[in-house]
């Protein structure tokens, strides 16, 4: 759902990507959704999430990104990028019949005292639209809630969705964005907004 949209969430390119939210889902209704700590098992369902969020947000003749594109970034390196996120930051996963449906990483924005970031949020394209991201989000400012601020990267898609998602729930342009160009044979650089709730007050839970 979210997004740095397209999202190089984390600062570390060829990693993490806040989520993208993308076409409404194909499903009609769903049972419970639980949102929990996430745990080095759910490494395989946190990569499957991501991964297919990205493929339904960015492939396409925009960016000149394909699915193949996208499958081969998947590395035994950044799996093992992705693990190192435990001993530094917090993932969340949002669980319906004890599959992985939706993730959030939330944690230090480098080195800046008293501020923090979300470094990467997505869903998977047949759950969006849910309020799945709502709750994953809320379950991650409530993490950081000793912070003064919170900063997040989406990028940029041309019907605006992410954008829209994050101003309702009080976030606000910075005006600082840059360019993603994350896969060999791209022909479109994507554009990351960033965003800041300075105050966690102005946080509009879906609650």
């Amino acid at each position: 759902m979210v997004s740095r949209v397209v999202l190089e969430i984390g600062r570390s390119k060829n990693l993490y990507y806040t989520s993208a939210i993308t076409d409404k889902p194909k499903i009609e209704s769903i049972p419970a959704i639980f949102i929990t700590e996430a745990t080095l098992e759910d490494v395989p369902g946190i990569l499957n999430v991501q991964k297919e969020a990205i493929i339904k947000a960015f492939v396409g003749a925009e960016y000149g990104i394909t699915k193949e594109m996208i499958e081969a970034d998947y590395t035994a390196e950044k799996i093992s990028k992705i693990k190192e996120y435990f001993q530094t930051s917090q993932y969340f996963v949002a669980k319906i019949n004890n599959q992985i449906v939706g993730v959030v990483l939330a944690g230090d924005y480098g080195e800046i005292k008293d501020s923090a970031e979300i470094k990467t949020m997505w869903i998977l394209p047949e759950y969006q639209s849910r309020g799945i991201g709502s709750k994953l989000l809320s379950k991650a400012l409530d993490y950081l809630k000793d912070r003064d601020e919170i900063l997040l990267s989406t990028g940029y898609q041309q019907d605006g969705r992410a954008i829209r998602f994050y101003e309702k729930y009080g976030f606000v342009k910075t005006g600082k964005t840059t360019t993603l160009q994350q896969y060999p044979g791209q022909t479109k650089a994507i554009e990351m907004v960033e965003f800041k709730l300075s105050n966690k007050d102005n946080f509009n839970s879906p609650a």
